[in-house]
């Protein structure tokens, strides 16, 4: 069986139940762990779903303008490339 890449959007849709993907999404992540389904994802994957949890509190807040928890090691590792 094959590994399944998990991606930003589909991560996101499975955990913000206002995602208009949301229903999809959790049925199809259900799915997937129910037949025993090898889930993978990288670093910047779960910087970016880092990074719009704190955007959507500080939507919540009114700070739209905050930078994400990830930002300043994505900058990072972008200046090496």
């Amino acid at each position: 069986m094959s590994d399944v890449f998990l991606d930003t959007v589909g991560l996101i849709a499975v955990w913000d139940n206002t995602d208009q993907w949301h229903e999809a999404a959790n049925a199809a992540y259900r799915r997937l762990l129910a037949q025993g389904r090898r889930l993978v994802t990288i670093n910047l994957v779960l910087c970016e779903c880092g990074n719009e949890s704190a955007f959507f509190l500080a939507r919540l807040i009114g700070r739209s303008s905050a930078r994400g928890p990830c930002s300043a090691w994505v900058r990072g590792r972008l200046r090496g490339l």
